[in-house]
């Protein structure tokens, strides 16, 4: 088993204990982990309005680029005002998408497979509605207008 040296500055101790979340031997012995979270959470509190300022301008750049790279359109009714835009799972399956990687994941995911057969950009009216009914009205009038 690996062992290391406590990562808290002075501090000489040996750790062999593994952390069940990495499966890898804990950074900091036991007597200085709840001191580093403590530590954390104190650095949060103070600093967290502009840590959460930085995560979401984090986010709006990840989903700008999302955005730009399927098309800056609704695939559907060709909206491109960047408000009214989202990603879409052309096959469905969006939520539990959503669910084991958050909406950072998703967008990550998005950019780093670029497959328009997978995902695409619909307006959120579109999108509900293909949500909702299975289809979205524009695509519902242009069948019957085909026919």
């Amino acid at each position: 088993m690996e062992t290391r040296i406590c990562g808290w500055s002075g501090c000489d101790c040996l750790i062999d204990k593994i952390n069940p979340k990495t499966q890898r031997p804990f950074f900091y012995c036991e007597l200085h982990i709840g001191l580093r979270k403590k530590h954390k959470r104190t650095f949060y509190m103070k600093n967290r309005e502009n840590h959460n300022k930085d995560a979401l301008n984090r986010y709006h750049k990840l989903r700008k680029a999302v955005v730009d790279l399927y098309g800056n359109k609704c695939n559907c009714c060709g909206e491109d005002e960047y408000m009214f835009l989202a990603l879409d799972h052309v096959d469905g399956g969006g939520k539990s998408h959503r669910n084991q990687r958050g909406s950072y994941g998703v967008y990550k995911d998005a950019i780093e497979s670029y497959d328009p057969n997978r995902f695409q950009i619909l307006c959120h009216n579109c999108n509900m509605a293909k949500g909702l009914y299975g289809e979205c009205p524009h695509k519902k009038l242009a069948n019957l207008q085909e026919n």
